[in-house]
């Protein structure tokens, strides 16, 4: 009789199938990290205006400008002012919310591209 030895483990080609999955996987992580620490310093500067106690008595055009300043400071270039509103919260007399919202695409992969649509808001002056 034949000793017939059967195969154990994988081939190469599924270890190449293995490998080009888990570099797919990887290349887009590594796209998409900034579009991420990038939303988060967003909200950063939303939570710190809306925090700051000074913004309460600020009228629209002091916090925009002290959201554009900010925004200067953070270094973030393709983010204009015109992505961030300022609008009076209903039931809450002195309350208003500052919100962003605004989409981020970068290339992917030849002429596909990555699109995230970010969205935050916060509230400014509430009376609790």
């Amino acid at each position: 009789m034949k000793n017939i030895k059967k195969q154990s483990g994988m081939t190469f080609i599924s270890w190449l199938v293995v490998a080009a999955i888990f570099i797919f996987i990887a290349i887009t992580v590594v796209k998409l990290v900034p579009l991420y620490i990038k939303y988060d310093t967003v909200k950063t500067i939303v939570d710190s205006v809306a925090a700051d106690p000074k913004s309460k008595k600020l009228g629209k055009r002091a916090i925009m400008a002290k959201v554009g300043k900010n925004i200067d400071i953070s270094s973030i270039y393709d983010l204009k002012i015109d992505k961030f509103t300022l609008e009076k919260v209903r039931d809450q007399k002195k309350a208003r919310e500052l919100a962003v919202s605004y989409e981020d695409r970068i290339p992917w992969f030849a002429n596909l591209d990555i699109v995230a649509v970010f969205e935050y808001s916060a509230i400014i002056g509430n009376e609790k």
